[in-house]
């Protein structure tokens, strides 16, 4: 009997570790998704308090909680939109380094090895209270492209609980290095005092063409010109020969 109970113990210890297996690389692959994707653009429209999964398709929370939302904390922030139920994502930022910072990572595919493209968006600072500054800038970990950081520059919420909090336009260019490169919001972090930035308004990922291929585009343009001005030349010059 005991040779039989261990032997269906070790069956089934080893289907629950084939089948944790086959599900594994299904919930991994959910938090990438195409760059061309528009999924991954918007946060919803409910508030939702310390986000800690993959709440949205390619996204996920990397350290400590997340939040989602509008009117959060006790003190009223405005989204990008301004719209009740709009949502933006929100991060505590304390001292450089510091293990309760909260990060959210961005996790995007398909893009082509060497070719140049933009990410923009909008961030905003939020003054909380008794919290020792009212301005900060906001740092982003880049991997699977040519830089490895960007920071927004200083971003200020002169003052508490308005929920007029301005969103200044960002634009993180890159060059791709992998066919994935993940965006790593509020990671590196290098503020001294106790602050909550925002993020909002994601509206996909641009290609930027390449200086050749402008170059050709405007030539093309400039031929196209030509001929649709060369068959009134010809007419200008057997008017010439005729007079």
């Amino acid at each position: 009997m005991f040779t039989l109970s261990k032997s269906i113990q070790s069956f089934a210890c080893a289907a629950a570790l084939a089948l944790t297996a086959m599900i594994a690389p299904t919930a991994s692959a959910q938090t990438t998704v195409p760059f061309t994707d528009p999924s991954w653009q918007g946060f919803g429209t409910t508030n939702v308090v310390a986000v800690t999964g993959n709440f949205q398709p390619g996204w996920e929370t990397v350290v400590i909680s997340p939040d989602l939302g509008v009117n959060l904390f006790g003190n009223p922030n405005q989204t990008l939109s301004g719209a009740p139920n709009d949502a933006a994502l929100w991060m505590l930022q304390f001292t450089s380094g510091s293990a309760n910072n909260e990060e959210a990572r961005l996790s995007l595919s398909g893009f082509s090895i060497g070719q140049q493209y933009e990410l923009p968006f909008f961030a905003t600072v939020l003054r909380q209270g008794s919290w020792l500054t009212d301005n900060d800038a906001f740092e982003v970990s880049i991997v699977g492209a040519d830089i490895s950081s960007y920071s927004t520059g200083i971003l200020v919420d002169p003052v508490f609980g308005d929920g007029m909090n301005d969103w200044i336009p960002q634009t993180i260019p890159f060059t791709a290095t992998a066919g994935t490169v993940e965006f790593t919001f509020n990671g590196g972090a290098t503020g001294l005092d106790a602050v909550r930035f925002g993020v909002d308004g994601f509206s996909g990922v641009n290609i930027v063409p390449e200086p050749a291929s402008a170059a050709v585009m405007v030539f093309g343009a400039a031929a196209v010109g030509i001929r649709r001005r060369s068959p009134r030349s010809n007419t200008d010059v057997r008017s010439l020969k005729h007079s």
